[in-house]
């Protein structure tokens, strides 16, 4: 996400100062059709690289539609910057120039058909038919505020580019102003990140803080707690199982729960059971004895469920015991 979204500002960036050579008296030293030629091969590379930044955005996994999108705009791109300038612009195009109000003047072709406005045309074409797609996509899977500010962006970008087409026809006398549309997207794109990271962090204090007080609980509880991973090696115990057992924490953690912590004649009977739990979480309810340091037998009723990592994959079990050792000895 950051190497992609540094290298679309990077491209902004070149783009707008292609623009601003296109006014007087800056870009007088430079042939005026090179620097419109320029300036659309910039501006299909800032939209490749914005569609890159909202497809990221947007958890767009499907790679062949990223790939199409890519490829044509490349294309286009390619093609823009082999093809002479006497077939980008026609034979007979003339510049003009617009002044604006506070006497600076920009380079701007005279109304007719050309290959560089057709060219113009399919990049934003493009860009909107493969964002609004996107967007709908996704329309239920990300939040609403997000979704509502990416319409916004690209409903502004085709306005812009409807409206440059007044100007390229002569209806209307002014200024470009699908260059602006393109930088406000671009301020949404980069804006986004911020939001998300803020949310993202307001949310994880919030995680941290209920983490913090389930600890907390676990800690205080005269209940075993006990977190194995799909080798059945102990991750994590809470301190009711030391006080209960005379173990400290490095003798148990790392340890393999079934060699060390059940008694031999339970060995195959216990670990074919947690096989059971992770293979079909079977047993979610089940007694069994556990030694102590002192090779003291506690008879434990456990309730069990299966973990699972941020991929999805069953990664072991965390079971809750409860000591029933007592118990059973007074039914006796």
């Amino acid at each position: 996400m950051f190497l992609i979204g540094s290298i679309l500002s990077f491209m902004v960036f070149i783009k707008f100062t292609i623009l601003v050579l296109c006014t007087t008296p800056v870009g007088t030293y430079w042939h005026p059709f090179t620097l419109l030629k320029y300036q659309l091969i910039f501006s299909q590379i800032v939209t490749i690289c914005m569609l890159g930044v909202l497809y990221h955005l947007l958890n767009q996994l499907n790679k062949t539609f990223i790939l199409i999108n890519i490829l044509l705009l490349g294309l286009l791109a390619l093609i823009s910057l082999i093809v002479p300038d006497h077939v980008l612009f026609g034979e007979n195009a003339t510049i003009r120039h617009l002044t604006l109000p506070l006497g600076d003047k920009i380079i701007m072709i005279t109304p007719g058909f050309t290959l560089w406005r057709i060219f113009k045309d399919i990049t934003i074409l493009i860009f909107v038919v493969a964002a609004f797609l996107l967007l709908l996509k996704k329309l239920n899977e990300v939040i609403f505020r997000t979704i509502a500010l990416l319409f916004t962006g690209v409903a502004v970008v085709l306005l812009a580019a409807l409206f440059d087409q007044l100007i390229d026809l002569g209806q209307v006398n002014t200024t470009y102003m699908l260059p602006f549309a393109t930088f406000f997207f671009y301020i949404i794109l980069t804006f986004i990140p911020f939001i998300i990271l803020i949310d993202e962090s307001i949310k994880q204090n919030v995680i941290i803080q209920h983490e913090k007080k389930l600890q907390y609980l676990v800690n205080q509880a005269d209940v075993i707690v006990v977190g194995l991973n799909r080798m059945g090696v102990v991750e994590s115990m809470n301190p009711y199982f030391y006080s209960l057992t005379g173990y400290k924490e490095e003798e148990v953690i790392g340890k393999d729960w079934f060699e060390f912590f059940i008694p031999p004649k339970e060995y195959y009977n216990v670990q074919g059971t947690f096989v059971e739990i992770l293979e079909s979480e079977f047993h979610a309810q089940y007694l069994n004895p556990i030694l102590t340091k002192n090779k003291e037998e506690k008879l434990i009723r456990w309730f069990n469920v299966r973990t699972h990592n941020r991929q999805g994959k069953i990664s072991g079990s965390l079971s809750i015991g409860i000591d029933v050792s007592q118990e059973t000895r007074e039914h006796d």
